[in-house]
């Protein structure tokens, strides 16, 4: 099923957002939608806001990208994946709710908002079970009960000479 809203600009294929041609300020992606397309907002400079809905499950490639007037945005309990570049480069976007417990996020998909440039300047920044970087000023450290994975460039540019993994990460 293929239906146009075109109030929005928004192009629905089934239940996945899959086209957007407007140029609004700010769209409500439409209840039953489960996927936010591929691209699908991308470079859109003059997107200030948007709401997902509940039942939202997955945020594509580049969906947002370079959204650069995106300031916060509410990400539902629902989302379980946001692939690479989802949000990469909002630069604005300093303002991300969502829930750990539910929702998994490519290493790079926040990457250059002013979200993810906080987080990696704090001494650490683990999120759900995945250690993203130390900053640390430290010699040693441990990684913490319950990570799981850490990421490939968490420890770039630290002093680190000894690192002591504990029993729950796993890659």
């Amino acid at each position: 099923e293929r239906k146009l809203l075109s109030k929005t600009g928004l192009i629905m294929i089934n239940n996945c957002a899959y086209h957007y041609g407007g140029n609004d300020e700010y769209v409500e992606i439409p209840d039953g939608t489960e996927v936010i397309g591929r691209e699908l907002f991308k470079d859109h400079k003059e997107l200030t806001g948007v709401k997902i809905p509940y039942g939202v499950k997955k945020i594509s490639k580049e969906a947002f990208r370079g959204c650069t007037g995106l300031k916060s945005i509410t990400i539902p309990d629902s989302v379980e994946e946001i692939e690479e570049w989802a949000f990469y480069g909002c630069e604005n976007l300093s303002q991300i709710n969502m829930n750990p417990d539910t929702t998994t996020f490519s290493e790079d998909a926040f990457e250059r908002t002013a979200w993810w440039e906080q987080q990696m300047s704090q001494e650490t920044f683990i999120f759900k079970d995945t250690l993203f970087k130390y900053n640390g000023n430290e010699e040693r450290y441990t990684i913490p009960a319950g990570v799981k994975k850490i990421k490939y460039s968490a420890f770039h540019e630290s002093p680190l000479k000894e690192l002591v993994i504990t029993q729950s990460v796993q890659s």
